[in-house]
């Protein structure tokens, strides 16, 4: 989250919206008053169903440096939100540079060009890991492929 923060500096259009409490929320807060982009940092603390807001967002960014399986990240996906991430094995496993922008966590420069990119080519971008999801992570895709195991073994 503080790379974003910092990277606001470079984008005086955008905003960042973090839902959500945690040991470092207060950091945040006090580095985003130290870089003076306070005024563009909305915290909303802990919202119960919080991918209720995802249709309210232009960007979505997940600035992990370290996640099990991102289900925040397919839930953008499925509202076809032009998805921000950092560049860790698991979001590249799932999405391609096609379908997200990507940041690199030891270039502090390169996430304000990835948050461009997002807004930049957001109909791309969304639309095409709207597909992934729908192609491969949905609920109904998802079923489809655990009944095809079970068929099979039930077959052999």
């Amino acid at each position: 989250m503080d790379l974003i923060i910092q990277a606001l500096q470079e984008l005086p259009q955008t905003k960042f919206c973090i839902i959500g409490d945690g040991k470092i929320k207060n950091d945040l807060i006090q580095l985003s008053v130290k870089l003076k982009v306070s005024d563009r940092v909305l915290f909303l603390g802990y919202k119960k169903d919080a991918y209720k807001y995802l249709p309210y967002f232009d960007v979505y960014a997940i600035p992990s440096h370290s996640e099990g399986f991102p289900l925040a990240m397919l839930e953008a996906a499925a509202y076809g939100k032009s998805i921000v991430a950092s560049n860790l094995s698991v979001f590249k496993e799932i999405f391609t540079g096609d379908e997200i922008s990507i940041f690199d966590l030891n270039d502090e420069k390169s996430v304000p060009n990835a948050i461009e990119r997002a807004f930049l080519e957001k109909e791309k971008l969304s639309r095409n890991a709207k597909l992934k999801y729908g192609n491969v992570y949905s609920p109904d895709n998802f079923v489809s492929r655990y009944l095809a195991i079970y068929t099979k073994l039930l077959l052999e």
